[in-house]
């Protein structure tokens, strides 16, 4: 392998480390995107990634899409963000269609319930019938994406799981043991109805309100946040509960280090990237199983998987991380140095084993993260839980 190009709608932090850690193994790696950062990720303190020796493309029309998918190299492998719906970069998957250029889709679990979900299903099936010849492999995030994928009709085998590979830091020989006086649970993210940020702080009422020194931080803003900041103050807990404004995303891992635990309750989130940035740093999370990060809570062997909606199973799951205290620096750096199989390096390094694998038609590897346990785990199972 020689070239990678990576093509997304718009410029993303959580895609361009995996195009930096490639082009340290890859001579040509490419990043090309419609547009730059949107606006609302900006205001949440997103800011301009380093793409290290990858280049940066920004197409100014949909012209140019085409004209860089026609000068791509034969050999040339291409990642894109998603198979329908994403904007001129179909006109770039049909331009290498044309020349018989296989590409990986980078796909996230599809939303939808009830008949939505059955009609989004049969809108796939006929895409992924029609486009499957011109797909190398699905490259399929969450821990329902494959098995959807399956059912929707795609082939098994050329489904590979995947993830949003983050910058790698040396996390674990950064951690400090967090103050132990205070259990300290933290939300990242924007304050809208799909994060069921109200779930969490009803959950949180529940414990706080008959146990001590439990608080909750909440980082973001967002349309709900005058609503949240009331109903803390109805359940009487508005004095554990801190609202924070957004951050720079540079400072995310810092404040996940000073925290005990990260919740992400989500209707829906393909991935949920701040599940991956709190193990990195050594600190567990309680996930809702509509979260595609579900995959990574189980992998790691700590932490909960819980059904959405259910403030019971949510709370139950808060006491029981509460109730084993703030994690030791020792079980904090095991689990940060087993979340490097969530950095970009891991990531670029399963990449180019995948597609050497397919190219060879030889047994594909296990994605990074299943390919072991963090140290402590088997001392530990018991604390991976899905709470019911």
């Amino acid at each position: 392998m020689n070239s990678v190009w990576i093509w997304q709608r718009n410029v993303s932090p959580h895609t361009a480390p995996l195009a930096s850690a490639l082009a340290r193994i890859v001579p040509d790696v490419r990043f090309v995107a419609e547009k730059g950062i949107q606006d609302v990720r900006m205001a949440m303190g997103w800011q301009l990634p380093d793409f290290g020796n990858a280049e940066l493309i920004v197409c100014q029309n949909p012209q140019e899409i085409r004209e860089l998918a026609r000068s791509a190299n034969k050999n040339c492998q291409h990642i894109f963000q998603g198979i329908r719906g994403n904007g001129s970069l179909a006109l770039a998957q049909e331009e290498l269609s044309k020349r018989k250029i296989q590409y990986w889709p980078l796909l996230e679990t599809i939303e939808g319930h009830g008949i939505q979900s059955f009609a989004k299903q049969r809108l796939y099936r006929h895409v992924l019938r029609r486009k499957e010849s011109h797909i190398r492999g699905i490259l399929a995030i969450g821990a329902n994406t494959p098995s959807w994928l399956k059912r929707a009709g795609f082939s098994a085998s050329k489904i590979h799981p995947f993830t949003y590979f983050l910058a790698d830091e040396e996390r674990a020989e950064t951690l400090q043991a967090v103050d132990g006086s205070t259990y300290r649970v933290l939300f990242v993210g924007r304050l809208i109805e799909q994060k069921n940020v109200d779930i969490l702080i009803r959950a949180y009422a529940r414990i706080a309100l008959g146990r001590e020194r439990v608080s909750l931080t909440i980082v973001g803003n967002g349309p709900s946040e005058v609503v949240l900041r009331n109903l803390s103050q109805k359940l009487g807990v508005s004095e554990g509960v801190e609202f924070v404004e957004p951050v720079s995303i540079t400072k995310i891992p810092g404040i996940m280090r000073r925290h005990d635990l990260l919740v992400l309750p989500s209707r829906h989130d393909g991935w949920g990237a701040v599940v991956s940035e709190a193990l990195m740093a050594g600190t567990p999370a309680i996930v809702s199983e509509a979260c595609g990060a579900a995959e990574a809570v189980r992998a790691c062997g700590v932490g909960a998987v819980v059904p959405v909606h259910n403030i019971d199973a949510l709370a139950s799951a808060l006491q029981s991380m509460a109730g084993q205290g703030a994690y030791s620096l020792a079980r904090r750096a095991a689990l940060a140095n087993w979340a490097r199989a969530f950095g970009a390096t891991a990531g670029a390094q399963y990449f180019v084993q995948l597609h050497e694998a397919v190219a060879q038609d030889r047994p594909t590897p296990l994605p990074p993260w299943r390919q072991s346990a963090p140290a402590f785990s088997v001392l530990d199972s018991t604390n991976a839980v899905d709470a019911e």
